[in-house]
């Protein structure tokens, strides 16, 4: 007998809770201004606040861990090219300020290169002494192992082109009078 009314008011109580949770307070609208709300919608507005922040500090720290495991990443990354970039000077048999002297020097003949480009057809005709000198420092540079490395290679190629393109002829105008 004790036991059915314990059960009895296990089942009470049961049932009260679920039809408390099923009758949960929506959270009310947000144009609703705090001063009137009832407490009910108060209390589901917190609630509903608060989930908000949680999953927002949970969105932070996952998008924190995501930017570290980047960075760590990256510096890997800047790692691996330093090093492959060490044994292709190695493989080349070239020293780092060996690296820095040909990227200067390409760097000269280049601005050499831009400057000639903006003279005339009968200036650069008169200048074709230059330009053959500008082609024999390409070729010469064409010479050093470090031409093949990629930074480098599809520089001196446009140099190639762009310095072909500087031989120019002097265009003789003659006049014909008739009579």
């Amino acid at each position: 007998m004790k036991n059915l009314i314990y059960l009895a008011i296990f089942c009470l109580l049961s049932f009260s809770i679920a039809a408390n949770a099923q009758t949960k307070t929506p959270v009310p609208p947000e144009s609703k201004p705090d001063l009137e709300l009832l407490c009910e919608e108060a209390d589901a507005r917190i609630q509903d606040l608060q989930n908000r922040v949680d999953a927002l500090t949970k969105r932070l720290r996952d998008l924190n861990e995501a930017t570290a495991k980047s960075e760590q990443d990256l510096e890997k990354t800047k790692k691996d090219y330093i090093d492959c970039e060490r044994q292709l000077l190695e493989l080349i048999g070239a020293t780092q300020q060996d690296l820095e002297a040909f990227r200067q020097q390409l760097g000269v003949l280049e601005g050499r290169v831009r400057q000639m480009k903006q003279l005339s057809n009968d200036e650069l005709a008169d200048r074709r002494a230059e330009v053959v000198q500008l082609e024999e420092e390409l070729n010469r540079l064409r010479g050093n192992r470090l031409s093949v490395l990629p930074e480098f290679f599809d520089r001196i190629i446009a140099l190639a082109r762009d310095i072909r393109g500087l031989y120019r002829e002097r265009k003789v105008t003659g006049y014909t009078v008739g009579t």
